[in-house]
């Protein structure tokens, strides 16, 4: 029976290790590559967009949000996925389920889907 205890002790013990290991080792949360991660706003309008590392979510100037989705980008276009559980009906209609977007970036200024956003938050 002790030596059962032992092993189950050592068992666990590996289990915890494995656990950190995997856990602290994710390779995303050290990516900071990603240039949209922050929020963006239309000066002119109020209207703004909140990007994580895999999320973005477009807002009305009240804060109310527009749309939002999973999104990927290459060097000329961003491609978003929306999710049509939460985004305005307009937008599903005007975008059906996804929709690619050129931008580009210079210096604080994100140039999207014809306008000008200010980079506000990182």
């Amino acid at each position: 029976m002790r030596d059962y205890n032992n092993v189950m002790k050592k068992f666990f013990v590996l289990v915890l290790v494995l656990t950190f290991v995997l856990f602290s080792c994710d390779d995303e949360s050290m990516n900071t590559d990603n240039p949209f991660v922050g929020t963006w706003e239309n000066e002119s309008n109020g209207y703004r967009i909140g990007f994580t590392k895999t999320v973005a979510t477009g807002y009305y100037p009240n804060g109310d949000i527009y749309w939002t989705g999973t999104y990927t980008y290459n060097d000329t276009h961003i491609t978003i996925e929306l999710d049509q559980a939460v985004s305005a009906q307009d937008m599903i209609e005007a975008w059906g389920d996804s929709r690619m977007i050129p931008y580009s970036i210079e210096g604080d200024i994100l140039r999207f889907n014809y306008g000008n956003l200010t980079k506000i938050k990182e």
